[in-house]
């Protein structure tokens, strides 16, 4: 009855065994990334039954055949287990779970990574060399024989397997991940770890709890018998595992650190790997100890691997090599001697114990790292980066998961752009309720691109995207293939700039170098300027730019729109010639005018009337006005039309700007403001000293006459490499924020008492156009009631270049 009895206890000790292997699967599925779950799933259920068969065939002879000089089995070869001697059978189904869990706790250290052929040669490699002949060292003595294996002769003990399951499975996952590497991404460039999260923390608890609770078997049933030493065993084990999970805790908490899940889950284990060994000959307090250090022992292997950039996808040799030496050692330290049986003094055990630990790496770790070594070099265990990217899931068994098709329609709407791919839709599904609320987001996305694709398409203006760092055409408008004569196949990815001209005019050119990426901002900028386009077939001709930038987005791009104005400009030259005509016939009569009301002022015809003379003098300050209206006027047609030259030559700009400041100096007198000159260094500027000085006499007129009494009007300069850039500032009441988009505008004025100062509202407009034709750009800052700054830019002038190269 009794046997019956033991029979029984260790054939529900294997069931429980068994059940460690679901727990590893949900442990190392819960641990890595979706896109590999099936995967890890598949290397544990085929290591299982992969390794009962090899075992059944070779491995349980090689470990409990009858002994040669202790070192391996030679008998039992296909022992039959079916219907022959009971023992045999219950001993058999007991120990392949043993070995079934060596082999698979290299499925979680290697995942992600590992091709699946690959794995299963390792797989056949533990179960039939190098699990079995080390377990005969140890553990032969369980066989029919009784004879012991060399270590077990020397004293080395391992109860339940700390060193002959936990440390080998230990050994041969550090052997392989050493050859193999570290999976894509694991570490930075620069040495430093990246976290790769798992996919289902809460599995991988459960995997951890069913592992728990299979090592009551694990430890309990390596009795071999229902004796009274059962209920301490599992006791010792239950204390070694709770005291292993809550040691790393503890520490990651006074050190202030996260407290990450995996801390609790692999101390857990590692509590449970250590206390293995020896949970027959300890105490409880024993066990507390063993397994608490167990768990620390865990956090410094995993600190320890990461430093040498060792990638354990779930912790695997933290938990069972590291722990399992610990364990292994803790015989020696905390074992009652008379419960070991050995003989041997707590020094002599300790040693004993120790021995074992080498041997144990020294065999399975060199004969492991050769034999991968040599078939990596012939058949490469690792997958490819491209299949490692996809998951191994999909590359290795064609297991799509709606997970996947999701990412991978994704990805190929990333690559090629198409907006009409769509995701399947599962019904009554997460991924499913995703997909379906993207379709529809991607169906009213692909709407409005038409829509705006099809004004685009149709719009009269030519309109073109391109980069900023090399101006590269990314778009060109059915508009623009019209306009410039190039279809846009054949001006894609090429510079912008082979749609203007690079003439040598001064003005041309200066506008040509706007569309650089240094200067493109300024030309964003500005709302329109007037440019000459360049045709496929040479032909040139007049045309309106107007650029914009895009914004919030990785990778800003800009669009240009192109205006043909060829038929206004036919326009203007006809209009031209009417104000020609027009300022002529009036400037006559006005001149008349000035000179029959100056000789009345100056008392010619006697003296008139305080109330004519009134009259007199509002005539003349109005006459004036309109002569100099006239005049301006005049001067913006002849820039336009180009009738006005401009006698281009390298000068100092501190020269003019001291010449300008100069002739503003007795008008700043009469408002009783101050001029500043503030420049540190001097640059040439190749321009129309005439046209530049009146720009600067219009700017500081203008400062002057809206600074207050005592103010001070500020001229400075400041300049890089290639360009300058002149400021003049006042301190006056700044522009009213609703006039500003309207400040350089022809007859622009804002309506406000410091307007009340005379002008004609042409000044701003004509100093633009100078500057614009002189290559260079304007613009102001200015916050109402303290004061304005207007400023423009010009090129610098290099004397070891010329304009056309």
């Amino acid at each position: 009855m009794e046997n019956y009895l033991d029979i029984l206890w260790i054939a529900i000790s294997a069931g429980l065994v068994f059940l460690m292997q679901p727990g590893f699967l949900c442990l190392e599925a819960g641990f890595t990334r979706s896109k590999n779950n099936i995967n890890v799933a598949m290397k544990n259920m085929s290591d299982v039954g992969l390794s009962i068969l090899l075992f059944w065939a070779v491995g349980y002879a090689l470990m409990f055949g009858s002994s040669y000089n202790g070192w391996i089995g030679t008998t039992s070869f296909f022992p039959e287990v079916g219907e022959g001697d009971y023992w045999t059978a219950v001993l058999f189904l007991f120990q392949v779970m043993f070995c079934s869990t060596a082999v698979t706790i290299l499925s979680g250290a290697v995942a992600e990574r590992m091709k699946f052929t690959g794995y299963l040669v390792i797989t056949i490699w533990v179960s039939t060399i190098v699990y079995p002949i080390f377990g005969h060292w140890v553990w032969n003595s369980a066989g029919d024989t009784g004879t012991s294996g060399w270590l077990a002769q020397k004293g080395f003990v391992d109860f339940a397997g700390s060193t002959v399951v936990h440390s080998v499975g230990g050994w041969v996952s550090l052997a392989t991940l050493a050859i193999l590497g570290s999976r894509t991404g694991r570490f930075a460039p620069d040495g430093k770890p990246r976290k790769i999260p798992g996919s289902n923390i809460p599995l991988a608890m459960l995997g951890a709890l069913l592992l728990w609770f299979g090592w009551f078997g694990f430890n309990g049933g390596s009795t071999l018998a229902l004796n009274e030493q059962v209920p301490g065993i599992i006791a010792n084990t239950l204390l070694g595992g709770a005291a292993g999970l809550f040691a790393p805790v503890a520490i990651a908490f006074v050190r202030k650190e996260i407290i990450e899940v995996n801390l609790g889950i692999n101390g857990a284990l590692a509590g449970l790997v250590a206390v293995t060994a020896s949970c027959h000959a300890i105490e409880a307090t024993g066990a507390v100890l063993i397994g608490g250090i167990g768990g620390l022992i865990m956090w410094i292997t995993d600190k320890v691997l990461i430093r040498l950039r060792i990638d354990d996808a779930v912790g695997a040799i933290p938990v069972h090599l590291g722990a399992g030496i610990w364990g292994t050692l803790a015989v020696g330290i905390f074992g009652n001697l008379e419960k070991l049986g050995t003989g041997l003094s707590r020094l002599e055990q300790i040693q004993s114990q120790i021995l074992g630990i080498l041997v144990c790496g020294l065999w399975t770790f060199s004969l492991t790292y050769m034999f991968v070594k040599f078939y990596n070099y012939r058949y490469p265990l690792r997958v490819s980066r491209d299949n490692e990217y996809q998951g191994l899931n999909i590359t290795e068994h064609g297991a799509s998961t709606e997970l996947y098709d999701l990412f991978r329609t994704l990805e190929n709407q990333a690559r090629t752009g198409d907006l009409s791919l769509r995701i399947p839709v599962e019904p009554f599904t997460e991924v499913g309720q995703i997909a379906l609320h993207y379709n529809a987001v991607m169906d009213e996305l692909e709407l409005a691109i038409n829509h705006n694709n099809l004004i685009v398409d149709t719009v009269r203006d030519g309109i073109v995207s391109f980069s900023r760092k090399d101006l590269e055409i990314l778009s060109f408008n059915p508009a623009a293939e019209t306009l410039f004569g190039y279809p846009e196949s054949q001006v894609k990815e090429k510079s912008i700039k082979i749609l203007l001209d690079n003439s040598t005019v001064f003005s041309q050119r200066s506008y040509y170098d706007f569309f650089a990426p240094e200067r493109l901002d300024i030309l964003v900028a500005n709302t329109v300027r007037e440019m000459i386009g360049l045709r496929a077939d040479g032909t040139m001709f007049p045309m309106e730019v107007m650029v914009s930038k895009t914004k919030d987005v990785t990778q800003p791009f800009y669009v240009a729109t192109f205006r043909d104005i060829t038929e206004r400009k036919k326009h203007d030259s006809i209009k031209n010639d009417f104000i020609s005509t027009v300022n002529h016939e009036l400037r006559t009569p006005l001149t008349s005018i000035r000179g029959a009301l100056g000789l009345l002022k100056g008392g010619v015809v006697g003296e008139i009337p305080k109330a004519a003379k009134e009259l007199v003098e509002i005539a003349d300050r109005n006459s004036n006005l309109l002569l100099r209206l006239i005049s301006d006027i005049l001067e913006i047609n002849k820039i336009q039309s180009g009738a006005k030259d401009f006698h281009l030559k390298p000068i100092s700009l501190v020269n003019l700007l001291k010449e300008s400041v100069s002739g503003n100096h007795a008008y700043a007198i009469q408002f009783g403001v101050h001029l500043e000159l503030a420049t540190n260094s001097d640059v040439t500027v190749n321009v129309d000293s005439d046209r530049l000085i009146q720009v600067l006499n219009n700017l500081i007129s203008n400062a002057i006459k809206f600074s207050p009494q005592k103010g001070t009007v500020t001229i400075r300069t400041e300049h890089n490499d290639k360009f300058v850039s002149v400021a003049v500032q006042d301190e006056g009441s700044g522009i009213p924020e609703s006039f500003k988009d309207r400040i350089f505008k022809k007859f622009s004025q804002a309506k406000s008492s410091q307007q009340k100062k005379g002008g004609t509202g042409l000044g701003l407009y004509i100093s633009k156009t100078i500057i614009e034709t002189l290559g260079g750009e304007i613009g102001f800052e200015s916050i109402e009631n303290q004061g304005s700054t207007f400023f423009f830019i010009l090129p610098i002038w290099n004397d070891r270049k010329s304009l056309q190269d």
